[in-house]
């Protein structure tokens, strides 16, 4: 079982802000020692995650900032390129 932590150690990251999540409270210890939060995102939604997912900006927002996936890159422009003797005019 995982040390207690102090709650000087809890209350230390709460209502610091990573990215656009700001950290509202601790939820528990992993088994692997990892510290969870409870976040709520500037949109309005709460999510949690680990205090490592924050600090790293592996976890930056609920999802509400990522694109679907695929769409990023879906549509390129590719007016004026050469495709053998073929020359494309504009993105349609």
């Amino acid at each position: 079982m995982p040390p207690k932590l102090s709650q000087a150690k809890l209350a230390e990251p709460i209502g610091q802000t990573y990215s656009w999540l700001t950290i509202t409270g601790f939820v528990e210890q992993l088994p692997n020692g990892h510290r969870l939060y409870r976040c709520r995102c500037e949109c309005g939604n709460e999510v949690e995650a680990t205090w490592n997912a924050l600090k790293t900006s592996m976890r930056k927002s609920c999802g509400c900032k990522n694109p679907p996936k695929g769409m990023a890159n879906r549509h390129k422009d590719l007016a004026g390129k050469r495709f053998g003797k073929l020359v494309a005019l504009q993105l349609s």
